[in-house]
């Protein structure tokens, strides 16, 4: 009998190894043609973007950012208040908030419409109605004309949040390169 049984395995015939063996030859072959070809466009791909890159014009050099940022302070009804302005190319973000409890519970945009003296807002995040960020935003882009991005994190409160709007104001007014 070709077929006989060794320790609970059927015994192969010379034949039938060899066929294995040969197929197994192939599918290397296969393997290593397929493994060469996808190598050699790899390396093409990289030789190509390093040639095209040494042929780019020095776009990516160093340029010194055009972003400033203020800190000023208000005492206000016996509460120390943070402001920290950021201003960029086009817009400016404004973050109020009491000393020593800083967090951005809200935040605003503002800005001006194209061909019009209007001016729209929204609240990114927060409450949707009553928001003090939302509201502030849009008189301080009406008044600089650009985008702003506000987040105003104190309590509402009847005597706090105009004299904090009205030490805004007053920087503006004092520091008009900060804004």
């Amino acid at each position: 009998m070709a077929d006989s049984k060794s320790n609970g395995h059927k015994m192969e015939s010379p034949s039938s190894i060899q066929l294995i063996i040969e197929t197994l030859a192939v599918i290397s072959e296969e393997l290593e043609a397929f493994y060469c070809s996808l190598f050699e466009r790899s390396l093409n791909s990289t030789l190509e973007a390093i040639s095209c890159a040494a042929r780019m014009p020095e776009v990516l050099s160093f340029q010194p950012s055009t972003f400033t940022a203020h800190l000023f302070q208000a005492n206000i009804s016996e509460a120390n208040f943070v402001y920290r302005v950021l201003k960029m190319e086009n817009s400016l973000f404004i973050y109020i908030a009491e000393a020593g409890f800083e967090c951005l519970n809200e935040l605003a945009v503002a800005m001006p419409m194209r061909n019009s003296d209007e001016v729209v807002a929204t609240t990114i995040t927060g409450p949707l109605l009553g928001c003090d960020s939302k509201e502030l935003a849009l008189k301080i882009s009406k008044r600089l004309k650009k985008q702003i991005y506000l987040s105003c994190n104190v309590a509402t409160d009847r005597l706090v949040r105009p004299l904090l709007e009205k030490h805004l104001v007053e920087q503006i007014k004092e520091h008009p390169d900060w804004f």
